[in-house]
């Protein structure tokens, strides 16, 4: 074992009727010290006992949220709900994700970022990540990510890749499949707001 895990008390700062315990390391093992406390869990089934995997600050995990491998967590980011994160992944400052998202591979999630329903990331650290979101529209859907990964520079919507700003000038810009007001133009709509939502973009109005 890696970690034991410390029962919070009522007057604890964090204490949370989700989140009933501390971590604290049983032997040092990458950046963490032996007797180390790291974040907060609701259950040892959150934190696995293998890999390098670890929360730090005031990061938290309840519900049937998952992280292991070698995958971090930091400042005040929060998991719950089936979210799963693995490999080398990480979360940064006020990141959320919940719903049965993953996360995995070097993909980094920071600032306010959310990622809920059943939406993934994966890819390299700060480049050529997506963010997918199966069934959220009846074609492929996901926001491009630049290189140095603070912010997405394009969204494609089925056949059509643009940049927030294009989007925002012309999002009806197929008339003839999408006319303003029919229900698929609307499934569009709700489709490229929620992605908006989810990077805390402003939203396009109908």
């Amino acid at each position: 074992m890696k970690y034991e895990l410390i029962k919070l008390t009522k007057d604890h700062k964090s204490y949370d009727l989700r989140v009933k315990y501390q971590i604290k390391a049983l032997k040092s093992f990458n950046n963490v010290k032996k007797g180390e406390l790291g974040g907060y869990v609701a259950n040892e089934t959150n934190l696995s006992q293998s890999g390098d995997c670890w929360l730090y600050n005031n990061a938290k995990m309840f519900d049937n949220a998952e992280i292991y491998d070698n995958a971090k967590m930091f400042d005040n980011a929060k998991m719950f709900d089936n979210a799963k994160m693995f490999d080398n992944a990480e979360m940064f400052d006020n990141a959320k994700m919940f719903g049965n998202t993953k996360i995995c591979d070097n993909a980094k999630m920071f600032g306010n970022a959310k990622i809920y329903d059943n939406a993934k990331i994966q890819g390299n650290y700060r480049s050529n990540i997506k963010l997918y979101y199966p069934k959220l529209y009846r074609y492929m859907s996901y926001p491009i990510f630049e290189r140095d990964g603070e912010k997405p520079i394009r969204i494609r919507m089925g056949c059509f890749t643009r940049t927030i700003k294009e989007w925002r000038e012309d999002f009806y810009n197929n008339n003839k499949e999408f006319p303003k007001g029919a229900p698929q133009t609307k499934q569009r709509l709700y489709a490229i707001n929620y992605i908006l939502d989810t990077l805390g973009e402003e939203r396009i109005k109908e």
